[in-house]
């Protein structure tokens, strides 16, 4: 754990982490996520991340983990490490729409990216892993700008950063900050 930590630090400047890692720190594997390539573990991280009041660092180990779209918070790390892939589930309520009840004044539609934040602040996503979009379960199932996910979308963020991870087979935008 400590050069767990450490190789976190080294990561990821001290202005990202504003809590710490000891304290905020979750490997999703303990709380119930699989990493089998088959299991949908959307609701279990969804779960786990509002339990996260005050951010902290999200922990992917080595593993494939099925997921929808996932809402990081201020003040989050998601981390998937080497080895580690997060693969977008190809269930299409898995991905909410953006609507202005969802994010009021906000009006350019789509869906909840597979990562997403909305109004947050200090955000990373990093760790050597992959985010595999699967985009071939979209591309023919629903049209081109009619509603495929996008790999990774912070929206009316600060500070977000972006590092060391591979992003491929995006449904739709690969990063679309907005």
């Amino acid at each position: 754990m400590k050069l767990l930590i450490q190789e976190l630090k080294d990561r990821i400047p001290d202005e990202f982490i504003p809590v710490s890692p000891q304290e905020s720190f979750i490997d999703v594997t303990l709380h119930g996520v699989v990493g089998d390539g088959e299991t949908n573990n959307t609701a279990r991280i969804r779960d786990i991340i509002a339990g996260m009041k005050n951010g902290g660092i999200l922990f992917f180990p080595p593993g494939k983990y099925v997921t929808g779209s996932i809402r990081l918070r201020s003040n989050m790390t998601l981390y998937v490490s080497t080895g580690a892939e997060l693969l977008a589930s190809a269930e299409l309520d898995d991905f909410p729409l953006l609507t202005e009840e969802a994010i009021p004044d906000y009006t350019r539609g789509g869906r909840f990216a597979i990562v997403t934040a909305v109004l947050a602040r200090n955000i990373v996503i990093t760790g050597g892993g992959t985010i595999d979009g699967r985009g071939y379960n979209w591309w023919q199932k629903v049209p081109k700008d009619h509603g495929r996910p996008r790999s990774i979308q912070p929206i009316l963020c600060d500070n977000v950063r972006i590092k060391d991870i591979t992003i491929k087979n995006s449904p739709s935008w690969t990063v679309n900050p907005t």
